[in-house]
């Protein structure tokens, strides 16, 4: 009996010290947040993607936020994040007046699928402002 508490004992102490430090990890790379507006308004409700731009040697997981009230930033569910570089973006704007009838979730499109281009840091970027003046 003293042997199986001492055992018990040790397997306990051995299974803290394997899971000290063990908390969910981070993950890697650098968060990217901003505003969005269109000719001087925020845009209502959209997407916008970032996809690492391979012709300038950039790869990776391509990052797609929303768009609410002029504003983005990652999804802590989804936490995918840059790793600084040259990155293709494409936004999506609508008015935000959903019209489920009209299969319109976001409402009418504000402008045609906007592309540009736009190096990130290696670092956090949180004011990756974008003006879509068309």
């Amino acid at each position: 009996m003293k042997f199986y508490s001492t055992l018990m004992g040790t397997l306990l102490v051995a299974c803290l010290l394997a899971t000290t430090g063990c908390g969910e990890k981070a993950p890697e790379g650098y968060s990217v947040s901003g505003t969005v507006s269109h000719k001087g308004s925020p845009v209502s409700r959209g997407t916008i993607m970032f996809a690492p731009d391979a012709s300038a040697g950039n790869s990776g997981p391509a990052m797609m936020y929303q768009i609410v009230d002029g504003k983005y930033q990652e999804n802590p569910e989804d936490p995918k994040r840059h790793k600084g570089g040259a990155y293709q973006v494409r936004i999506n704007g609508f008015d935000g007046n959903a019209d489920p009838g009209a299969e319109l979730p976001m409402g009418k499109p504000l402008f045609k699928e906007y592309t540009t281009k736009v190096e990130l840091p290696t670092s956090d970027a949180p004011n990756t402002d974008f003006e879509i003046k068309k």
